[in-house]
């Protein structure tokens, strides 16, 4: 989470917690706000270039 908060957007946390108590989180969300999905960003955050 500090990593995308680093790199993506400061407040993901708080975004990201806000969804889950309301009850509006889906896996979705992360392309949302980030432009990117799970396993991209897990790609991207491991330092593995394949996509």
């Amino acid at each position: 989470l500090v990593w995308l908060s680093e790199n993506y957007d400061d407040s993901i946390v708080y975004k990201l917690d806000k969804q889950m108590r309301s009850k509006t989180y889906s896996e979705d969300s992360w392309k949302n706000l980030t432009g990117k999905d799970i396993d991209s960003l897990w790609l991207e955050y491991s330092g593995n270039s394949e996509i």
